[in-house]
């Protein structure tokens, strides 16, 4: 009964929202993605030269409008909004299946994640690209190996950087090998990843045939080599200001490690590493319209912010150390959010709605009282957010 009363309340708020927000005038990126969508419905099967991803979310969204015959802006809206329902209830299924203890928390964290929640309203494509990331991790785990990378596969045509993911389910699928003690038969081996290595194959080309990930004029804003630490630190920074009540409850566990002679100067070290690796370059992490730039020019101006800001990355590296997860396997979210975050010169807090959802979900909770303390902030957050959305202020 419980549960359906939570799903019933995170629906019913969605909802409200969405009514508020649908007849608004595209916003931010929305442009790009609107103006794909209505050139699919009219059929003209050209790119719009500002999109940098594979245009499957857009295509879906027009052949859901042709098939029903909904075509206004708030009607299309309202199918980007069933995606929102649907990413929900799958985080929620998901979760069941890790947590059985805790899944309603964290399915409403989930909902709440005020990095996601003013999109979760408007065009974007993380409202198919995070739903086919966890159906992919549902279907893993009830044993669905082929029909998992099928979905991951499918989530490629969304965004590509979705491949990472795919590769996180296949090294996943490789420790349940480890906990058979023994590897599988090559042909069994072949037959369970079958479709990761098409996959992984058909990705290839496209890399060779595109020239790199990203599509479009803009594409040499999102250079396909460059190594930057800047999305990493910006994770860490964005940890400590997200989850701040777990941050500070773990305050007194970390500070005894902190102290400690051999840690204190690999501390020091990292935190002079930081300090000095932090760069904010990018064109478009210089515009005051955007909050996230804010702190970013602020902690870029001298080097004492700098040190400033190495002083939270390092204090949230130290509180994710403290915090267990549900399985050990799922420490493998750590370098793979690493390495999805790496190669991004742009900094961008999308980026991190995929690390923070599965972090959601793979962290393990104990103190309820703490976890409802989350769920206090990232409401009121994300509610702050979409009224900022909602009057068009500001972009995130």
């Amino acid at each position: 009964m419980k549960k359906h009363i939570i799903l019933f309340f995170i629906s019913s708020i969605l909802l409200v929202l969405f009514l508020l927000i649908r007849n608004n005038q595209p916003y931010d990126d929305e442009f790009f993605h609107y103006n794909q969508i209505k050139l699919f419905m009219n059929k003209q099967f050209k790119l719009n030269p500002y999109l940098t991803v594979i245009p499957g979310y857009h295509f879906l969204l027009a052949l859901i409008a042709k098939i029903s015959q909904l075509s206004s802006l708030s009607q299309l809206r309202f199918i980007n909004f069933l995606l929102t329902i649907f990413s929900v209830h799958l985080f929620y299924l998901t979760a069941k299946k890790i947590s059985p203890e805790h899944y309603l928390i964290k399915t409403v964290q989930f909902a709440f994640l005020p990095i996601f929640f003013p999109y979760r309203f408007l065009f974007y494509i993380e409202n198919l690209s995070v739903p086919l990331v966890f159906l992919s991790l549902y279907l893993f785990l009830i044993n669905k190996k082929n029909l998992s990378y099928f979905s991951a596969l499918i989530s490629l045509t969304v965004k590509q950087t979705n491949i990472i993911w795919m590769i996180f389910l296949f090294v996943l699928n490789c420790f349940e090998y480890q906990k058979l003690r023994k590897l599988p038969k090559l042909t069994i081996f072949i037959k369970d990843n079958f479709l990761f290595f098409i996959s992984l194959l058909l990705f290839m080309f496209f890399f060779l045939f595109n020239k790199g990930i990203a599509l479009g004029v803009t594409k040499n804003m999102h250079p396909d080599f460059f190594i930057s630490l800047g999305n990493i630190y910006w994770a860490l920074f964005m940890f400590f200001l997200l989850f701040f009540p777990l941050n500070l409850t773990n305050f007194r566990i970390i500070m005894p490690i902190f102290f400690k002679k051999k840690l204190l100067l690999a501390t020091l070290l990292f935190l002079l590493i930081s300090t000095l690796t932090f760069k904010n370059s990018h064109p478009w992490n210089q515009n005051f319209e955007l909050l996230r730039n804010w702190p970013l020019i602020f902690f870029s101006k001298t080097l004492f912010n700098s040190l400033i800001y190495g002083i939270i990355v390092i204090y949230s590296l130290y509180s994710l150390v403290v915090n267990p997860l549900t399985e050990n396997r799922f420490y493998l979210l750590y370098p793979f959010s690493f390495f999805s975050l790496l190669p991004i010169w742009l900094i961008d807090s999308r980026y991190l709605i995929i690390p923070f959802s599965l972090y959601i979900l793979f962290r393990r909770t104990n103190n309820i009282l703490l976890e409802l303390a989350v769920v206090g902030e990232f409401i009121a957050l994300s509610l702050f957010f979409y009224w900022g959305y909602l009057n068009q202020l500001f972009y995130l």
